[in-house]
């Protein structure tokens, strides 16, 4: 089935003039300098770039994958960090975003990297088996309807010891059922169907093929999947709108709705990130078979959003 709406939104990505102007209408992030700030915390957090030499020796070209990548924002900023040169594979259902991808590609990074596009799911790729070095998908597996079977299919494609880097919603693990049917059934603002080109004049986080995944599931797809020691890192902002956040979810469902207009109570925030954002120190708590550290978000990042999680393991 055609996803209208997405069509319309790479229509909108496709007539940006520049790089900011497409991650200002297409992610989280207001340019493209603060996405590669975002990803360089994380890879350098995670001696990422080390790692990757190690296994692959210092004249390897590298394979990616952007797994759901709509206008391939992320996937480009994660070559330009690592560098060298290689191949980028965009991944999305929806063929029409493929053209900002390609076009991006060149004008960022030259000839060093090739992008190749698949207009297909990503948990039904036509990648070779063990053929990428490096997966990354950004706020796509939770649209997917099976989290185990794209977690499957991409642990298919990544070779012995690549890595899987996941930006994506994922929720504390004491997350009530309940709860997340609530932000599924929200409806998005008539300004933010505008502003993304949407035809839609109503529509639910559900009806748009959102999806609300705790990170004990995310765990235990990965693990049952063959992936090595999930690791789980919640950034937090230090900044007013994270207080009022933190405290809207700490509050009564009757008070908090007082401050809520076309935004549904957010599920409750942990005390972890209450320190992380008044000392800005890093928190580390272990999981069932992983660990989740909070952490705040780099300098020189700006961003419309206040929290994002981000999971990397390891094949």
């Amino acid at each position: 089935m055609i996803d209208y709406n997405r069509v319309a939104h790479s229509s909108l990505l496709n007539l940006a003039v520049n790089i900011d102007t497409v991650v200002a209408k297409g992610t989280n992030f207001k340019d493209f300098s603060s996405v590669k700030n975002f990803l360089s915390d994380v890879i350098n957090n995670r001696q990422l770039r080390g790692y990757l030499e190690s296994q692959y020796g210092h004249n390897h070209k590298f394979n990616i994958v952007d797994l759901c990548s709509g206008s391939g924002i992320f996937g480009i900023a994660l070559a330009s960090l690592l560098g060298r040169s290689g191949t980028i594979h965009f991944i999305d259902i929806v063929g029409e975003y493929h053209e900002t991808a390609t076009r991006l590609t060149k004008s960022i990074l030259g000839d060093s990297y090739q992008a190749v596009t698949h207009t297909c799911s990503a948990d039904q790729t036509s990648l070779e088996d063990n053929s990428i070095d490096i997966a990354i998908e950004v706020n796509g597996f939770h649209h997917c309807p099976s989290l185990s079977k794209v977690i499957t299919e991409t642990k298919r494609v990544l070779r012995p010891n690549g890595i899987l880097l996941g930006l994506d919603r994922i929720h504390d693990s004491n997350v009530s059922d309940r709860q997340l049917n609530l932000l599924l059934d929200a409806e998005y603002s008539s300004q933010w169907l505008k502003e993304n080109n949407y035809i839609d004049q109503k529509l639910t986080r559900r009806q748009n093929g959102e999806g609300e995944i705790r990170f004990c599931e995310w765990e235990k797809s990965l693990i049952n999947c063959g992936f090595k020691y999930p690791f789980l890192i919640q950034y937090v902002s230090r900044s007013k709108r994270s207080y009022k956040v933190w405290l809207i979810s700490n509050l009564p469902e009757k008070i908090s709705r007082i401050f809520l207009k076309f935004w549904v109570k957010p599920p409750r925030w942990s005390f972890r990130m209450l320190m992380t954002m008044v000392f800005g120190i890093s928190m580390t708590i272990q999981a069932k078979e992983s660990k989740i550290i909070t952490r705040k978000f780099p300098k020189y990042v700006n961003a419309t959003i206040v929290r994002m999680e981000v999971i990397i393991c390891k094949t």
